[in-house]
């Protein structure tokens, strides 16, 4: 039997963040895509191989279901692997609008490229969809550099 890209690398079952705990009140599988959500406020997504339309339209649904339900979001996305955005990928972000639901948002891991390039595919994003304003994306290396990014933004909404 043939392995596939993601399969040789480590079944889609394993995280490269830590295992979420007992924290989480949500998770969600779109493809090999995870999305948990952590309250009060926080959305983890981990993104594994190619995102394709049909899985941004998927994540917009839930995105937006839980904005209903939270008042205030937060987004982490783990870019660890990270795969094609294809243009029709980057489309469906920008016209559905629901990044736009989030307060502030934050990548990390993946290669300095990986994180080059989502930078640049999140700014086309926002461009794109400049009648639903998206918020900045911060992008970083570790996780850990992530949660101390989440942790300012929940303190400057405390101010």
């Amino acid at each position: 039997m043939e392995q596939t890209k993601l399969e040789a690398e480590g079944s889609p079952d394993r995280l490269t963040s830590p295992p979420p705990g007992p924290n989480y009140t949500l998770e969600e599988r779109i493809g090999a895509h995870r999305v948990w959500l952590f309250p009060p406020d926080l959305v983890e997504l981990q993104i594994r191989g190619d995102l394709s339309a049909p899985e941004m339209a998927r994540l917009g649904s839930i995105f937006r279901r839980l904005s209903g339900e939270l008042p205030w979001m937060l987004l982490s996305v783990d870019i660890t692997h990270l795969g094609d955005l294809p243009a029709s990928t980057r489309r469906t972000a920008a016209h559905q609008g629901h990044l736009a639901l989030f307060a502030g948002c934050v990548m990390w891991g993946g290669s300095f490229m990986q994180r080059v390039l989502a930078t640049m595919v999140w700014n086309a994003v926002r461009l794109l969809g400049q009648s639903h304003p998206m918020p900045p994306v911060t992008v970083v290396s570790t996780q850990a550099e992530a949660h101390a990014f989440l942790d300012t933004q929940r303190a400057r909404r405390q101010a």
